[in-house]
């Protein structure tokens, strides 16, 4: 009975108090999911921990990954360093070719020019 006399006192009575007590309760359970999102973990901290012959072998396994990572990537600038060695002896002899065909050509026309000269 006691503890009814206690309530009845504290608890609010007008429907302006309800609304204002159950609004300050509902601020504080938004303030509190708040608060649970942003300082809480998920899931929980000591369900984050790794052993240490799990953070060995997750250590060993990225090691070999970038292992492989490295070779693909030698191989790969190896192809490209090729790559530009061919099109550079392409460019070469395309030019060589380009030079020729010029040198032919200068060789015709000075002929025509001394045949058009003669007559």
């Amino acid at each position: 009975m006691f503890f009814a006399l206690i309530l009845a006192d504290t608890l609010p009575v007008t429907p302006t108090e309800v609304f204002g007590f159950l609004g300050s309760l509902g601020m504080l359970l938004v303030i509190y999911n708040q608060a649970m999102k942003a300082f809480g973990h998920e899931p929980p901290l000591h369900e984050q921990y790794v052993s240490k012959e799990e953070h060995q072998k997750l250590e060993a396994h990225m090691n070999a990954e970038d292992k492989k990572m490295d070779e693909r990537i030698e191989k790969m600038s190896k192809k490209i360093e090729d790559g530009f060695a061919h099109a550079d002896t392409r460019r070469s002899t395309s030019i060589a070719g380009i030079h020729n065909r010029i040198t032919e050509l200068l060789g015709e026309v000075r002929q025509m020019k001394g045949e058009i000269a003669r007559k």
